[in-house]
């Protein structure tokens, strides 16, 4: 017969405990892969275009269930108060040519400031399942509404990142 010890305050995690059987649903960190910047860029562009190709992340998947934790992270530095910066990221898959990943929209809708010249952070993430097992390289995009944009902040004096880490 199993003994079982049921306290009113709950577990004592100072007690030593035995498992048998499998331990389902905690996940698993399957890569953690990383590039950065400490260069500030800068474009006028209104149309998705790459931020700087040395932020390109590449990984290829170890099972077609791993999933996907882009994270991107800057300084940015708006110029006028009518201005916003979007972020969107794109891959690459086997070598092919970049497309947006999984949304129709922008995953970062940047922004819309209410000064005239300040540097801001900027941080945009998402989950992605891409369901394949060939190389994959991840970039983010970036554009603007009117004017130009800078990202790095050399004023600021803050490096980009971009973080995929691999997870099931």
């Amino acid at each position: 017969m199993t003994l079982v010890k049921v306290r009113s305050r709950g577990i004592n995690l100072a007690d030593d405990f035995a498992f048998t059987g499998t331990i389902t649903g905690a996940g698993k960190i399957l890569s953690v892969n990383t590039a950065q910047v400490t260069d500030s860029t800068t474009g006028n562009n209104t149309s998705y275009a790459e931020h700087d190709t040395d932020l390109r992340v590449s990984v290829t998947p170890q099972s077609t269930s791993s999933k996907f934790l882009i994270e991107y992270n800057t300084k940015t530095r708006q110029t006028d108060t009518s201005r916003y910066t979007e972020i969107r990221f794109y891959k690459s898959v086997a070598g092919g040519s970049y497309s947006g990943i999984e949304h129709t929209t922008q995953i970062f809708h940047g922004l819309n400031v209410t000064i005239s010249d300040g540097h801001l952070s900027l941080v945009a993430k998402c989950i992605h399942s891409p369901s394949t097992t060939s190389a994959l390289i991840f970039t983010p995009y970036v554009k603007v509404n009117s004017g130009d944009w800078e990202l790095g902040s050399r004023a600021a004096q803050s490096q980009t990142t971009m973080v995929v880490t691999e997870f099931e």
